[in-house]
């Protein structure tokens, strides 16, 4: 029996607008797989798939780099841990009433629930964050390969950063410098 996760991904995946979309060029139903990937890794607390889905989606696209702490809890404590409340359980006691014998009255006695506690599980964050290395430097390396004849990496990140610094750091000094000038005169 297939479970209703399971069978809403399936039909989000084969849903023809999203296939429809996907022919158009658009990267987010791609995204979206790697992000369910990820999920259902750490949901079935297999670290080399949750780590590839993670780093596949981050590869993509940022934002997906949020889900590293619900993919590391969900990977420590496991996907049917109760939430951090803890919730008190109320029991009820009969009381026999003094004058008439009768012990149809019932009081409620409130018991603590912390009888079993949740353990956080370190090993599989750990092969977690190990694999997850290892998938970003395959990546990092196949990005190498696929840039090669456009210089290279290393000149991707050289043209990247230079732009950066002309759009973020030196165009608002100017902007703030004549500004400023423009203001004394």
């Amino acid at each position: 029996i297939i479970s209703y996760g399971d069978i809403a991904a399936l039909v989000y995946l084969r849903n023809p607008f999203t296939i429809i979309t996907c022919v158009g060029l658009s990267k987010s139903p791609v995204e979206n797989l790697a992000i369910i990937l990820s999920l259902y890794g750490a949901c079935k607390r297999l670290a080399p798939l949750a780590a590839f889905g993670w780093v596949l989606a981050t590869h993509l696209s940022l934002y997906p780099a949020i889900l590293i702490i619900p993919v590391i809890l969900l990977l420590g404590y496991g996907p049917d841990t109760p939430p951090r409340k803890l919730f008190l359980r109320r029991r009820f006691v009969e009381v026999g009433d003094i004058s008439s014998n009768d012990t149809s009255f019932q009081q409620e006695e409130v018991v603590d629930g912390r009888e079993v506690p949740h353990v956080f599980s370190w090993r599989p964050v750990i092969h977690f964050l190990l694999w997850t290395s290892l998938w970003s430097v395959y990546v990092l390396v196949l990005c190498g390969v696929s840039v090669k004849q456009y210089g290279g990496l290393w000149e991707l990140f050289k043209r990247y950063l230079n732009q950066y610094h002309r759009l973020y750091i030196v165009a608002p000094v100017h902007d703030i410098a004549v500004l400023f000038l423009n203001s004394t005169k």
